[in-house]
């Protein structure tokens, strides 16, 4: 196989030493010669997916997504790249831990991809912890009741979850690190929307856009009438809809 589609079964067989040296290493942690394994092993699967990290990096700075400590090297380096392309390898590692009983990596059809889903999950997620950090809008009126807080940073809506993306692409797939990203860029527009609607809706306006995006197929607005009560329309809410999506529209627009 070429750097660009590893062995699947090399990798494979590398993630299981890897597993089998950290099970070790749990149950004797002072151990030096344990932890050269370790460092040895986790050296073998770098080698199996540094080229297709190196492409996925290289996708994810195009859409000038990166750590500060990355952002800070000469954009379009070697260096840039590799520093990108290690953190996301990192992020695998730490995630491989918490599931490690498990060894998921053995059903994937494309570990690779498998892989790669792992790093975006992630740096995704910290992507999202920067942007609420930098951009909050004042919400409408007071803080939504506890029913409808999402509990949960990662995913936008149950019915476009990340979980919900194909990731388990062919072996011979050209690039699917491109399809990675072009469905997480799907995703970034979602969380980005929904963070700006927690922070800026009142409850009334989280309840209908909740019915109209959370729920598959979204619920009809003389339901979502009912369901409010007395004195409202279909009419009503389909109006007030519409004007929540010009304001959402417009504030995406002038970012």
């Amino acid at each position: 196989m070429s750097p660009e589609h590893p062995d699947r079964q090399l990798l494979v067989s590398a993630l299981d030493h890897l597993l089998a040296v950290w099970d070790a290493a749990r149950h004797a942690p002072a151990d030096a010669q344990l932890r050269q394994q370790r460092d040895a092993a986790a050296h073998a699967v770098w080698q199996q997916l540094e080229h297709p990290l190196r492409g996925f990096a290289r996708r994810w700075l195009q859409r000038k997504r990166a750590t500060q400590q990355v952002a800070a090297l000469p954009a379009g380096t070697d260096d840039q790249l590799e520093a990108l392309a290690l953190e996301a390898f990192t992020l695998i590692l730490i995630e491989l831990q918490r599931t490690t009983t498990t060894a998921p990596w053995r059903a994937a059809t494309n570990p690779v991809g498998y892989l790669v889903r792992i790093a975006a999950h992630r740096m995704i997620d910290d992507y999202y912890r920067a942007y609420s950090a930098h951009s909050r809008p004042q919400r409408t009126d007071s803080a939504l009741p506890t029913d409808y807080a999402d509990p949960t940073p990662r995913y936008a809506f149950q019915s476009q979850s990340l979980d919900a993306l194909t990731y388990e692409l062919p072996d011979h797939t050209a690039d699917h690190a491109t399809h990675i990203i072009e469905q997480l860029d799907q995703a970034t527009r979602l969380h980005a929307i929904r963070a700006y609607w927690q922070q800026t809706l009142n409850t009334i306006d989280w309840q209908i856009v909740q019915a109209r995006f959370a729920t598959d197929p979204p619920l009809p607005f003389q339901q979502i009438a009912a369901q409010l009560g007395a004195g409202w329309t279909a009419a009503a809410i389909r109006k007030r809809y519409e004007r929540i999506l010009t304001r959402t529209r417009t504030y995406f627009q002038e970012q």
